[in-house]
């Protein structure tokens, strides 16, 4: 997607998505301050703050190290606010981040109450394309709400941002309520694949997808999820037919490189 469809995306879901909001400029300038504060005890290249004005598309605030981190200059990412970062997400990320995670959020928090929406905090991670050192790197979003639109959808978001060594060449998260000091819920968990397929499989299904990652037959990964040999081959065959993979070594093959497993030291598949 180019910069342009990129704005005229932005701009669509802004039409279509918000209504007049409430704007405190008094409390959007504490929140300002106080973590332009924070930020300068940050080691470099910890994290970035940032408040993300949904309406406009721009930042409120961001902080300066999103250079450090992105490859990003800081004086772009004020000048066209959230499409300076966009187009440097990966493709497929930025497809899922724009259409399914943002579809996602959007429904979870018709579940929660107004007023405990700026509880509820969304993590992802994602790949980015650092310029500078001209490679892709891992980042993670942690974000919530600070202001909503009377229809309670989110206006105003603040977040953080840091780079993290991940293998996982996805994007996956989790959203969660935290209500005070009470043990925080986990209202959704995500793996989007790039391979629609993949994203079909259950947790029982990547257990054993896991396992023949590592070499194991058929026989061993029985004894070691507690099944019967015969309900590990069903998986096997379910495995082959949701992917449409030819045999394990090519679902293997596959599962390795868009990160929907990872081993340390691969075996030889079983074919």
């Amino acid at each position: 997607m180019t910069t342009g469809g990129i704005e005229s995306f932005l701009e669509n879901y802004r039409e279509a998505t918000y209504n007049e909001w409430e704007r405190d400029q008094k409390a959007i300038d504490f929140l300002v301050q106080s973590h332009r504060q924070l930020e300068q005890v940050l080691p470099k290249g910890g994290m970035f703050f940032y408040i993300k004005n949904l309406q406009s598309q721009h930042f409120e605030y961001i902080g300066k190290q999103v250079t450090e981190i992105t490859g990003v200059p800081y004086e772009r990412c004020l000048e066209h606010g959230m499409a300076a970062a966009l187009e440097k997400i990966h493709p497929s990320d930025r497809s899922i981040i724009m259409g399914e995670l943002l579809e996602d959020i959007l429904d979870v928090l018709k579940s929660v109450p107004v007023e405990e929406q700026k509880e509820v905090i969304t993590t992802f991670n994602y790949r980015f394309f650092h310029e500078p050192l001209n490679t892709w790197i891992h980042l993670q979003d942690r974000f919530f709400m600070v202001a909503s639109d009377p229809m309670g959808r989110p206006a105003l978001m603040l977040g953080y941002c840091m780079r993290v060594d991940t293998p996982f060449q996805h994007v996956h998260g989790c959203i969660r309520h935290q209500r005070g000091t009470e043990p925080e819920q986990i209202l959704h968990e995500f793996s989007y694949y790039a391979d629609p397929a993949f994203r079909t499989l259950t947790h029982r299904e990547i257990e054993i997808l896991t396992l023949l990652a590592k070499g194991l037959s058929s026989k061993l990964i029985a004894s070691e999820l507690g099944l019967v040999t015969s309900t590990v081959d069903t998986h096997r065959r379910k495995l082959l037919r949701k992917t449409g993979m030819e045999n394990v070594a090519h679902l293997v093959s596959k599962a390795v490189q868009m990160g929907v497993v990872t081993v340390e030291e691969p075996g030889e598949p079983e074919s």
